[in-house]
């Protein structure tokens, strides 16, 4: 009974496979893992959020059976590109902030969004939101935006209610 109880407490680590680069890489095992880990369901359609924050992942991937998940914690990697999440019709909370996002896109699916996390990334330009009519909470906080003109888009989202654009190259002169 005890080597059972070690086997299992042995099956409790969720340590992701890595390429062949070493960077960790998302598998339906790993998720399937961690969730149970978390206190979560193994089964992936009952789940509801997935926390893959500070993990050391640079792409979100093998997520197709988690189409329930209405949070995606996927911050402090090293995501390059918003991808493969435009079938998560049901997410209302993305949570992108320090990774390595240059543009924001992949999202346009996403109509039931209501908060989105994007700080601290290099992104220059607000654009590719127009579709996320339900969007209430955005944080760009801590990118590269300068132009004035790069967040006119934003007067497209009315239900925005909190927009946090801190810490950019925004200069004053601008209407």
């Amino acid at each position: 009974m005890e080597d059972a109880v070690k086997i299992r407490k042995g099956a409790m680590v969720a340590e992701p496979q890595k390429d062949s680069k070493g960077i960790p890489i998302i598998t339906h095992d790993f998720l399937v893992n961690l969730c149970e880990l978390q206190g979560q369901y193994r089964s992936p359609h009952l789940n509801d959020r997935l926390y893959l924050a500070g993990r050391g992942f640079n792409k979100i991937q093998n997520m197709e059976k988690y189409l329930e998940i209405k949070s995606l914690y996927v911050n402090d990697n090293i995501i390059q590109k918003i991808e493969n999440i435009n079938l998560f019709s049901k997410l209302k909370s993305l949570f992108l902030q320090n990774n390595q996002i240059t543009k924001i896109e992949g999202l346009e699916t996403l109509v039931n969004l209501e908060v989105l996390y994007l700080s601290n990334n290099h992104i220059t330009r607000i654009e590719n939101l127009n579709n996320l009519k339900l969007l209430s909470n955005l944080d760009l906080s801590s990118n590269q935006i300068s132009d004035p003109e790069n967040i006119s888009e934003l007067l497209d989202n009315q239900n925005l209610c909190t927009i946090n654009l801190s810490n950019n190259l925004i200069s004053e002169g601008g209407e």
